[in-house]
């Protein structure tokens, strides 16, 4: 089979995404630690914290505000547009920009505003970046990341550094244990779904078995619809494929009246249900009622079960698992997981235009 093939899928993987797969435990842990460890020099109590971004890395903010809420009670707001909202206008709003690949328009735009409106202002970004020389200027604060490979995917080292952030100002207990905890079982993981590990004994290849020539529709709900998020977009990414998420229980109120027609796509329709030991019990029912109910006019189902025993544990494992079936699909559909002409050419496009 194309899954276990090894010199294929190495010859497909043309920016070898697979270790950037396999690192994101690493990843995690190094921008943990450089989000505790940085200075921001608070003068004023920050009464709300906007993520500024743009892809994956805005995504892994996001990730890590919905973790975050769960346990502290200061407000949030995720940006990833080219403005943030008119009450943004105090030292009491902390926008944190978080770009680690170059220097996208959006980031510029709402940095612009934040100092217009006299927001605290950090960034995160990487060595070389106009982000970076801005901050030195301007004289806000800003952290670069080292790295001594050019991976095509940052995205553990924002989701780590944004969590580091909320224990570093207080907004989270220390998250050292489960750190650790995430690491060793996501370690055990891609022991489990590797690429070395043939088909029939891998749970990810399988799934990405099932998924191909269909439409993927991911359903989650509480925090886990923040994985149903990601493993939209990374099947979008990585397998340049449709796909669409839902969340529950507001699945059970619209969605599925639009589950008949046209009547000739339904065998092309498969429903992807995440589940985690944190969801609440009515929407722990409404997954399963909801699975039943598309099996029976045709559309074929399956579920992922987060891993681990901790919140961030499975938040964690669930995403390194998505990420794995987005890259096995890539392979079987014969296409670079890491490479995107259509979004290349769009950018290239539209930074050529202005206004």
């Amino acid at each position: 089979m194309f899954f276990d093939n090894l010199s294929n899928i190495m010859a497909i993987d043309s920016q070898n995404t697979m270790t950037c797969i396999k690192e994101f435990p690493s990843q995690l842990y190094s921008g943990w630690k450089i989000g505790k460890e940085i200075n921001l020099a608070l003068k004023t109590e920050i009464k709300t914290i906007i993520f500024v971004g743009v892809g994956e890395e805005v995504l892994a903010a996001e990730i890590a505000v919905t973790y975050a809420s769960k346990y502290c009670r200061t407000q949030f707001f995720i940006c990833n547009d080219y403005e943030i909202p008119v009450w943004a206008a105090s030292e009491e709003t902390l926008v944190v920009a978080v770009a680690l690949q170059g220097d996208p328009e959006e980031v510029v735009s709402v940095i612009q505003q934040a100092i217009k409106q006299q927001c605290k202002l950090a960034v995160f970004t990487g060595r070389g970046s106009l982000l970076y020389s801005d901050s030195q200027e301007l004289k806000y604060p800003s952290w670069i990341i080292e790295q001594e490979t050019a991976l095509p995917s940052k995205f553990g080292l924002a989701l780590g550094f944004c969590l580091g952030l909320f224990e570093n100002i207080g907004l989270i207990e220390s998250q050292q244990v489960y750190i650790n905890e995430s690491i060793q079982k996501m370690d055990q993981l891609s022991q489990d779904v590797g690429c070395e590990i043939p088909a029939v004994k891998n749970s990810a290849k399988r799934m990405a078995g099932q998924m191909m020539n269909r439409i993927n529709i991911i359903v989650a709900s509480g925090v886990m619809r923040v994985v149903a998020k990601r493993m939209k977009t990374q099947l979008n990414r990585y397998a340049k494929t449709w796909s669409f998420m839902e969340v529950l229980p507001e699945f059970n109120h619209d969605a599925m009246a639009g589950i008949f027609f046209p009547e000739e796509i339904s065998s092309k329709i498969f429903v992807i249900f995440i589940k985690s030991d944190f969801d609440h019990p009515r929407n722990e029912l409404r997954s399963d009622l909801s699975k039943e109910a598309l099996m029976v006019t045709g559309i074929g189902t399956d579920e992922i079960v987060a891993r681990g025993d901790t919140l961030l544990t499975q938040l964690c494992t669930s995403l390194l698992f998505v990420d794995y079936i987005a890259y096995y699909l890539a392979i079987a559909y014969q296409v670079d997981p890491a490479h995107s002409e259509t979004i290349s050419e769009f950018e290239e496009t539209i930074c050529n235009i202005s206004l």
